[in-house]
């Protein structure tokens, strides 16, 4: 029944994490303030473009140089009479379109001028002229779009387009002018050439084929000045409009504006380029299309799922690995898709949002497990216990749980001779799976005929385990009373460990440190020569049975073969982490320092601020130098051996014991 409730809380908690991140995810996707992921999204593809020039359009720039030779203002429309003479330039070199980026708004002062011009218009029979979609905005009332055209007689002589360029809240320009009443200048422009266009209504995202400069063009004055060659022009369609003009403050006037191209090279494009890029893509058939909304939704949500719901199943190293990858995956399909399928879609919102939404999750996750463990463990078994009433342990009567060990319950017992003792009980429900139980397992078999070869270790005196109740169990000699020694009152009864001894005492005198640490090192040795590693060696796990510190919690005492997990507790794990004989040196020489300086084990190395003098003194800076070695980063460096270590301990109890005797 535990188990089925331990699975239940883990698809909920995965159910809420890919709940919270697909929320996210939507509103990344939707909320207007963070359109500029979406932006991204567009814009990315094109850093990757290869140049692409096309051949069907050329422009003509009404630029500095031409404005300078022709004498035309800085602002204001240039004079009509040099657009005729530009016309017949471009009829003669058999033009197949020409579209004016020009506004034609407002009557010339020479009526006859508007009317020779009309004629041109006429005779070359495919001319688009602009026009302006003025767009008032009222409040509590409809967006009026009021349309500005040319004036008569052009404006019965040609076709017209708006011109108009919708920018982003960036000042970019992504998408071809859309309204459903009116013609944009592109589109206009591509069906005046006679090309077969698709449904009018459609919004349209372009497709740009490079930076500004791009499309090929040339100069309004060369045009005038027969400067140009005819195949430059003929059965072309040709845009005339505007180039960078620099002002008489110096600064440049025109409308320009801003590219994706212009997020990686910070150059700007002039709107008839752009009016150009979007015809072309209406001849080709290659404009951009955004994925409909719903698909956009869909693919965020599936994301969202898989990354609440799987992420978790792997460890942290290969998760971070499968978040990295699916970063990178998605602008690269993404890339393709625009490039190579002309569509494209917000796939920012998951590289940037959704996949670090789900790595936070999981790291938060992770530490939370990883604080909680064992304890978390040991609460589970605790709760099975619940479920199933007191363990049974043959000819011991249970009396109640106090303390937690890794991956387990702690229970105080009384054998069939009224002797106390201690019962480590481990549920099958306290584990994801049944290795990590089985590991348990084989680790106190390995340990059992052990235990009894060292006076360092606590002895393990019985191991059973019922599968059918889905726990194994094992009894050992229990810790002395914190406060009566070995007199046991059931009801009071606290464990003596070398732990609650620091925090009482502060720091164990030298000589009382120094019995104490060969004895664990000497059982240290013991254990590392039956191939066994302990794996959490810290103070807490230090009991004293009889007075004698001893090696305890061996729940996760492992062969050195199957020690692949990340256990331990902080500060006493090595910089390269737990799982090797060296990793257990390391341990034991923290509970060292802690024990002899009696200062907790994040300030290693440093040393108490007043140190005790005399032999006391003598003892405590011999005793460092091997705290030092035992605890070095690197493991070059540290003790080879618990044999090594063991052997620089005992010489030095030797010289204090000579000492000794030598006062006396």
């Amino acid at each position: 029944m535990n188990i089925k409730i331990q699975l239940r809380e883990n698809w909920r908690s995965k159910a809420v994490a890919a709940g919270t991140i697909a929320l996210l995810g939507v509103a990344f996707l939707l909320l207007p303030i963070f359109q500029g992921l979406s932006h991204f999204s567009y814009d990315l593809p094109f850093a990757f473009r290869i140049e692409d020039q096309p051949d069907e359009v050329v422009i003509v720039f009404m630029d500095d140089e031409s404005r300078t030779r022709l004498q035309q203002p800085v602002q204001g429309p240039w004079d009509r009479a040099l657009h005729i003479e530009l016309l017949n330039g471009l009829i003669t070199r058999h033009a197949k379109a020409v579209v004016l980026d020009v506004l034609f708004d407002e009557p010339w002062p020479r009526k006859d001028v508007d009317e020779r011009l009309a004629q041109v218009i006429q005779a070359h029979g495919r001319v688009v002229l602009g026009a302006s979609c003025q767009y008032s905005v009222e409040p509590g009332k409809p967006i009026v779009g009021r349309l500005k055209h040319a004036v008569e007689p052009l404006g019965s002589a040609a076709s017209w387009g708006v011109a108009e360029l919708p920018v982003d809240t960036d000042g970019t320009i992504r998408r071809q002018f859309f309204d459903e009443q009116y013609t944009n200048l592109a589109w206009q422009a591509a069906a005046v050439a006679r090309s077969a266009l698709a449904d009018r209504e459609q919004p349209r995202w372009i497709n740009y084929y490079g930076p500004a400069g791009a499309i090929r063009h040339v100069s309004y004055f060369q045009v005038l000045s027969n400067d140009v060659s005819l195949e430059a022009i003929s059965n072309r369609v040709v845009f005339v409009g505007m180039a960078p003009i620099i002002n008489y403050q110096g600064s440049r006037s025109s409308d320009e504006y801003r590219t994706p191209f212009t997020r990686w090279s910070g150059a700007s494009s002039p709107g008839v380029e752009i009016q150009a890029t979007a015809c072309l893509n209406l001849i080709r058939g290659d404009a951009l299309s955004r994925l409909p909304l719903l698909a956009e939704l869909a693919v965020t949500l599936v994301c969202a799922m898989g990354v609440g719901f799987f992420l978790p199943l792997l460890r942290p190293i290969p998760a971070l690995m499968v978040g990295i990858g699916l970063s990178l995956l998605a602008p690269i399909l993404a890339t393709l898709m625009a490039l190579h399928f002309h569509h494209w879609f917000s796939w920012a919102v998951i590289s940037f949002v959704e996949v670090p939404a789900g790595m936070v999750w999981f790291a938060v996750d992770v530490l939370n497990r990883r604080s909680k463990s064992p304890s978390r463990e040991a609460a589970l078994g605790a709760s099975v216990a619940t479920d199933h009433g007191l363990p049974q342990i043959p000819d011991h009567e249970m009396l109640h749980p106090f303390g937690k060990g890794s991956y387990g319950q702690v229970w105080l017992a009384k054998n069939v001779f009224g002797t106390y003792r201690a019962v480590k009980v481990v549920f099958r429900a306290a584990f994801r799976s049944d290795g990590p139980f089985d590991q348990e397992f084989r680790g106190i078999q390995a340990f059992e005929p052990v235990s009894r070869s060292h006076e360092g270790f606590v002895d393990i005196l019985q191991v059973g385990r019922r599968d059918e109740a889905g726990y194994f169990f094992y009894v050992m000699e229990l810790a002395d009373d914190q406060e009566t020694g070995v007199v046991i009152t059931p009801d009071q009864y606290t464990p003596r460990t070398l732990s609650n001894e620091i925090a009482r005492r502060g720091r164990i005198p030298g000589e009382e440190s120094m019995a104490i640490a060969v004895c664990l090192a000497g059982a240290l040795v013991e254990l590392h020569k039956s191939d066994l590693l302990h794996r959490d060696i810290k103070p807490s796990n230090i009991i004293f049975v009889g007075g004698t510190a001893k090696l305890a919690d061996i729940g996760l005492v492992t062969a050195t073969t199957d020690a692949k997990s990340f256990v331990g507790t902080e500060g006493f794990i090595p910089p390269e982490g737990p799982g090797s004989p060296q990793a257990d040196i390391y341990s034991l020489g923290k509970v060292f320092y802690e024990m002899v300086m009696g200062r907790d084990r994040c300030r290693f190395p440093e040393l108490p601020t007043v140190l005790p003098g005399g032999s006391e003194e003598k003892l405590l800076t011999d005793f460092n130098k091997i705290i030092l070695r035992a605890c070095e980063d690197d493991r070059r460096r540290r003790y080879a051996s618990a044999a090594v270590m063991l052997m620089d301990l005992k010489r030095m109890a030797t010289r204090i014991k000579a000492g000794r005797n030598k006062r006396l």
